[in-house]
């Protein structure tokens, strides 16, 4: 099934009625972040990581309905730096602006590091980067949109359960929805700017912020509790770092 709308809301007030909006981009809105959390779930563990605005920073939204015409001259830029162009995209908006679909952080990333400051094993003492040892799954429609619209995710086959996982879900049958997003996954020491871009995509708002899970595939030499460092770095630069601590053994 190709299906890629949905239910969204826009960044003007809209309070108890639905309307009707149009965009000729698959992005309709991107938001604005300072912070990166990581938070340990499960007992493998697994890392969720999360793009958010701290208290002093104000989150911005702006996109395809934006009424301010610095904000939509600030979409259009990023929509133009994407080459996110040429997609008729009609959907129904809501109120609140947390519930937009096809809604993207707005920078894209060039690498991610995993440390730990505890020795792992003799491959990685403490301070060394876990990178090749660490896989990192998500999902992203950048395929889709640099292919002109017509490269469709594949959701079947041998995928890594924890590309199913980021989803919340169990089985490839449950992503036969989302042909307009690829799967991202692999180890950390071989993602590309490719992989890093676009990340995310909340989808009425199940998963707000959440842009990846990481998980590792070996285990230490010895149980021990281990402080994780995730580092992120943009594309223009910035470093954005969560810390968390998980017991691996």
């Amino acid at each position: 099934m190709f299906a890629c709308a949905g239910l969204c809301a826009c960044e003007k007030p809209v309070v108890d009625r639905c309307e009707w909006g149009r965009s000729d981009s698959f992005v309709v809105q991107y938001w604005t972040f300072d912070r990166l959390k990581a938070v340990a779930v499960g007992a493998e563990p697994r890392l969720q990581l999360y793009l958010e605005s701290s208290p002093e920073h104000r989150k911005r939204y702006y996109g395809a309905l934006s009424d301010d015409r610095d904000a939509k001259r600030a979409y259009e830029a990023k929509c133009a730096e994407h080459g996110d162009r040429g997609f008729s995209f009609a959907f129904t908006c809501g109120p609140g602006p947390n519930m937009i679909p096809n809604s993207f952080p707005d920078k894209d990333f060039r690498s991610l590091e995993v440390v730990s400051d505890t020795d792992f094993d003799e491959a990685h003492p403490a301070g060394t980067p876990l990178n090749d040892v660490t896989m990192f799954c998500s999902a992203s429609p950048w395929p889709f949109i640099r292919s002109g619209y017509t490269e469709q995710g594949t959701w079947s086959g041998e995928l890594p359960a924890e590309v199913y996982r980021y989803f919340g879900i169990v089985t490839p049958y449950d992503m036969e929805w989302k042909s307009c997003y690829h799967p991202i996954y692999g180890k950390v020491s071989e993602l590309t700017p490719d992989d890093l871009t676009l990340l995310g995509g909340d989808e009425g708002g199940l998963r707000m912020g959440m842009i990846g899970v990481l998980t590792l595939l070996e285990r230490p030499e010895r149980a021990a509790t281990h402080t994780l460092t995730v580092t992120l770095t943009s594309s223009d630069g910035e470093r954005y770092s969560a810390r968390v601590a998980v017991t691996l053994g």
